[in-house]
């Protein structure tokens, strides 16, 4: 339970629709229910009527809609409820009771619910309506209590303060609470945009297959690193050996999985100083950091690696080798140039028997 609601203020987990208008439903009731003692205290039964039937307003009909999620109808049928009830109460205790304050922190809750549920599609125009609702009435009581005054004067002015000072505490907690849940899902959003771009960034530098870069992604990485650095450097190209035969005999699903295989391995054996990417086909480009013994120590591991997985294809056992060319990154030439002298030297390997190193 700490993890959830830890979760929830992080804005890792989603505050539904069910549990916002659940937990609306329950506070509101509980108010209604403090006001209806207060009111049979003071012996306004009129007061105590109304607060009956919202009560039982709450209990039943509003659950029932939140049930079924008709979010829109209890969002619309919560706000004049309450906006009515403030209405009544000041037309029969006085405006200085406070149950006017109701009616101005709803407008904002009634925009938070109306921006937040994905169920409404009225995001301003809703809201909007029922603010000008409430602004209008707002000012019809103002007008009547300054020139009729209260209905119901039977108590006490100590009773009237103290009843508007817990209603300035309750809309001013509503209205931080309503605030506090705004930033929450605005955290929420944030989430899931960063969410969103990681996934766009996988899709756009990663091969979807093997995890490793892709070509265009390798190109950027290459002028990033190497345009900057006087560090050592080779190009390693690698080749699976008769993959087309893999893919023949077993078919195409046995070959991604020697490709995932061949690919883990090889990320395995390489730290965040090194890069490789699917160049192409079953060819893979890897950069290393490194002068061209430890290079050539780097890519016999992993063409030993390779060469003793076992990969299980339906009911076979494939087992596969890899050939590797590596030259050096010599600054006088381009990257197009180390790159095709790298590939040539993975295709004289090839030549002389496959499943071994190739340096000059």
């Amino acid at each position: 339970m700490i993890t959830y609601f830890r979760d929830i203020l992080s804005g890792k987990e989603f505050i539904t629709d069910h549990i916002r208008f659940e937990f609306a439903r329950i506070v509101i009731a509980i108010i209604h229910i403090i006001l209806l003692f207060l009111f049979l205290y003071i012996k306004c039964y009129q007061l105590v009527a109304f607060n009956t039937v919202s009560v039982l307003f709450y209990a039943f009909p509003l659950e029932a809609l939140i049930r079924k999620k008709n979010y829109t109808i209890a969002l619309i049928s919560t706000f004049l409820e309450v906006v009515m009830h403030a209405f009544f109460a000041t037309l029969t205790l006085g405006w200085n009771f406070g149950f006017s304050l109701y009616n101005i922190g709803l407008i904002y809750v009634a925009y938070y619910y109306a921006y937040i549920s994905p169920t409404i599609r009225k995001k301003i125009l809703m809201p909007s309506i029922l603010g000008l609702i409430s602004l209008f009435l707002t000012v019809m009581m103002r007008l009547y209590t300054y020139a009729f005054g209260p209905a119901y004067t039977n108590y006490t002015q100590g009773f009237a303060f103290l009843v508007s000072v817990m209603n300035i505490f309750i809309v001013v907690l509503m209205i931080m609470f309503f605030a506090s849940l705004h930033t929450i899902e605005i955290r929420r959003k944030e989430y899931e945009l960063r969410t969103s771009n990681r996934k766009l960034d996988q899709l756009a530098h990663y091969d979807a297959l093997t995890k490793l870069r892709n070509r265009h992604s390798m190109s950027e990485e290459l002028h990033s690193i190497l345009d900057k650095s006087d560090d050592d450097y080779c190009f390693i190209m690698c080749d699976i050996d008769d993959f087309k035969k893999i893919n023949d005999e077993y078919g195409h699903s046995c070959g991604d999985k020697v490709l995932k295989s061949v690919a883990s391995i090889i990320l395995n054996n390489l730290n965040e100083k090194h890069i490789a990417c699917r160049w192409g086909g079953e060819e893979i480009l890897i950069l290393l950091k490194a002068n061209i013994e430890y290079a050539r120590l780097v890519t016999e591991k992993i063409r030993y690696e390779i060469e003793h997985q076992e990969v299980s294809c339906k009911d076979h056992t494939v087992k596969v080798t890899m050939t590797f060319g590596i030259t050096p990154y010599l600054r006088e030439h381009s990257f197009e140039k180390c790159i095709s002298d790298a590939d040539k030297l993975l295709y004289k390997g090839k030549q002389t028997g496959k499943n071994r190193v190739v340096t000059d």
